[in-house]
Parts: C-alpha cells; structure tokens; sequence
C-alpha cells in the first residue's frame, strides 16, 4: 500500500521491465490510467475479473495483456524495475498498446514516480 500521488494526480501507471534480459530490456508489464485513489493493488489485479476498473494494459514482450512474472534464465540473477508514475491527465491508450505507445503517451503527463528494484534468480 502507498500514499496518495502529489497534488493533480488523476491517475498512475506502472511498468515492470528486466533490463538484464538477453535480447534487451524485457517488459513484464504496462498498466495504466489506475485511478488516483487506488493506493494498493490486490493479487491478481491484472487481467479479468481483478481488473482495475477504468485501467487499460498494454501488451508485454511476451506478447499477452497484462503481468508475466519473472522467468530469468536459469542460474542467472536479474534486475526488475517496478516503475510507478503520477500522470497529471488520462492517457489516450486502447487495451494492448504498445510499450512505445505507452512511453510516448507519458512524454509532458508525469508529475510524480517512484521506482522499486527487485533481484530474482533459480
């Protein structure tokens, strides 16, 4: 759970990308137009039923709607950035957009963003 956006939050949106993957950084995941006053999201809050309503996610590099969790080659220790930002207005996307759509739908509507790094191997 977070705190609330700063001030002319109308909503978020988050990526999950693995900069170690081996063809490039490899996108795990693209979400949003979150409405401002969603602090949390639930397990399963991608996709179906757990949706967030009002939200539209774009298409990750294996290519499906929605989150696809780590899958690092086996024995190698990759990086996951969970990158969260404020946007000050809407982003005009469709449900499976692209991820250069979603950077450039970004580009002048980010007025806060946060970003949390995780390491995961097996």
């Amino acid at each position: 759970k977070v705190t609330a956006g700063p001030r002319g939050t109308t909503g978020y949106g988050i990526s999950v990308e693995d900069p170690d993957a081996p063809r490039g950084t490899w996108w795990h995941w693209i979400i949003a137009n979150i409405p401002s006053n969603v602090t949390q999201l639930n397990e399963g809050a991608s996709r179906g039923k757990n949706a967030i309503p009002g939200s539209v996610e774009g298409k990750n590099d294996f290519e499906n709607l929605g989150y696809n969790g780590p899958m690092p080659p086996k024995g190698q220790n990759h990086h996951y950035h969970f990158k969260v930002v404020a946007l000050s207005s809407p982003l005009k996307l469709k449900w499976g957009c692209t991820k250069e759509q979603y950077e450039a739908a970004l580009k002048g509507n980010i007025i806060g963003q946060g970003e949390l790094i995780g390491t995961y191997a097996h």
